[in-house]
């Protein structure tokens, strides 16, 4: 099965397959209106795809020196991320914050697949019983962007999760050939 987005102001789509027993959607009750992917079994990967703007405030040397300007900042992106997302109550914030402090890095994986190199890490847990893992990507042709969002029961993480990076190995983007990647000639700006 196929889905198509719909048509961005500088004329870029993207689709993406998905096998049988999945659904997919437009979740317009999340901020930034991600795609979701749905197995029948309720696990979900939520996809977001945008284009990189320029990012500031972070330490630049905390990126593998081996990676492009937008991989770099993916890997910056994820790193903070995840460092975020260490905490839940006020007390694992402070502790989280001490870590950061005494220069604790959180595990990143680096990933690439289909269009895409990123890093992701595993999230802690907020639902009983359940496993996800989030994470940020540059995507071909640069300056596009991912962030992608896995969660699923701890029974059907692990297989549904390899069909989730079996549906993002399926994205291709469709760049309207002529239209500056960020869109200025179609603002009239360009």
């Amino acid at each position: 099965m196929k889905i198509v987005s719909e048509r961005w102001f500088n004329d870029t789509t993207w689709e993406a397959d998905y096998p049988e027993g999945w659904k997919a959607f437009r979740d317009k009750s999340i901020r930034g209106f991600p795609y979701v992917f749905e197995s029948s079994a309720g696990s979900r990967l939520q996809v977001g795809l945008s284009m990189q703007g320029t990012i500031s405030g972070f330490d630049w040397s905390e990126a593998p020196e081996d990676l492009t300007k937008f991989q770099k900042q993916a890997y910056l992106i994820t790193l903070q991320e995840a460092r975020n997302q260490s905490w839940v109550t006020w007390p694992e914030w402070a502790l989280a914050h001490i870590r950061q402090k005494l220069g604790y890095r959180p595990q990143l994986e680096k990933r690439i697949v289909g269009a895409f190199v990123g890093f992701t890490y595993e999230c802690p847990p907020r639902i009983e019983h359940q496993r996800s893992w989030a994470g940020h990507f540059s995507a071909e042709p640069e300056p596009y962007a991912a962030y992608l969002y896995f969660r699923a029961s701890e029974q059907s993480y692990e297989a549904d999760s390899a069909v989730a990076w079996d549906i993002i190995g399926t994205i291709k983007l469709h760049v309207q050939q002529g239209v500056p990647a960020d869109g200025l000639a179609s603002r009239g700006r360009g």
